[in-house]
């Protein structure tokens, strides 16, 4: 598994490796303190990626991967993705990972917002081409998996204790040379 890092929410620094960190929680909730990051994702204990799901991703989605067995760590990490709408016909597919799959195929979501599994060329039309020539028309996934339709909680870090979630931006992700 590769290093996960991010920006300060505030002072748009690096969170490097070994450094101290603050994970902000809305509506006056405590911050969680790690104080000595490993890169991971991991935040005192909890998973950040997990703590996205708890935050944003609609009840009934959580429980379907829960009954499937997808992590839902993994819908956290996903739900920042796009899903395509077909401009011909209005159907709705992902190229990752659906509401409630945990392949990285094809799928075809119909309109009860289910995953039906369809994986391959879809009319005779390779991926790319159907994205690149706008017959597919790229839709933030969080339309279908977050609380309405949004992430309203998204991630933000702090060095400092008394930062304050609702005042700042969410914090951004890094590459991997800025966090070593």
């Amino acid at each position: 598994m590769g290093y996960m890092g991010w920006r300060t929410a505030d002072t748009k620094e690096p969170i490097k490796i070994g450094s101290s960190i603050y994970l902000l929680q809305p509506n006056g909730e405590e911050s969680l303190f790690e104080r000595n990051y490993e890169g991971y994702g991991d935040i005192a204990g909890v998973d950040v990626f997990d703590w996205l799901s708890d935050r944003n991703i609609k009840p009934e989605i959580l429980e379907e991967a829960e009954r499937i067995g997808l992590e839902k760590r993994m819908l956290g990490i996903y739900m920042d993705d796009n899903y395509y709408i077909d401009t011909r016909d209005g159907k709705k597919f992902t190229y990752s990972l659906g509401p409630v799959s945990c392949g990285h195929v094809i799928s075809f979501i119909d309109d009860n917002g289910e995953d039906t599994g369809y994986d391959g060329i879809y009319t005779g039309i390779e991926i790319n081409e159907l994205i690149s020539t706008g017959i597919w028309t790229p839709r933030p996934l969080s339309e279908l998996v977050c609380i309405d339709g949004e992430i309203k909680y998204p991630l933000k870090f702090s060095k400092d204790k008394n930062a304050v979630y609702e005042e700042l931006e969410a914090s951004e992700e890094v590459n991997n040379s800025e966090i070593m």
